[in-house]
């Protein structure tokens, strides 16, 4: 397809992915077209359709785990509930159940890893990062 348009090879992996974009894939072992979607995608798009940006132009596709947990979304550490303090009282986000605690405000004096980048237009496709590690700017 990307041919047929006149999208050199080349200029293909810079295109960011959109949200609703559709695949051939299979469901139940048949072929299919439709939208694909990974675990932070799919919680996006959740969010997004239950109102949660208000408007704001998100592309969900272009999200990765980090960008889920950095989106300034999330409720003061001090107003969890009683149950998620019994339950994890050392942790700032509310853990109910596992083994593990995953703790996403890294150590007492460092900067948090979630709950402080705001709601911006097209925030996810603008902001780069390099694998292995996926470091962006802080305000991405």
């Amino acid at each position: 397809q990307a041919a047929l348009k006149g999208i050199q090879p080349t200029e293909i992996y810079s295109i960011p992915e959109q949200t609703g974009w559709l695949y051939e894939t299979t469901r139940d072992g048949h072929p299919v077209i439709g939208e694909s979607m990974v675990c932070n995608d799919f919680v996006c798009n959740v969010w997004k359709q239950g109102g949660m940006f208000n408007g704001t132009d998100v592309n969900c596709a272009e999200s990765s785990v980090n960008d889920n947990y950095k989106l300034d979304i999330y409720e003061d550490p001090e107003l969890r509930p009683d149950m998620c303090k019994d339950a994890d009282p050392e942790n700032p986000t509310c853990q109910l159940l596992g083994p593990y605690s995953l703790r996403l405000d890294s150590q007492p004096g460092v900067l948090p890893r979630y709950n402080y980048v705001p709601l911006s237009d097209q925030m996810f496709s603008h902001c780069p990062s390099m694998a292995p590690d996926y470091i962006a700017p802080h305000e991405c």
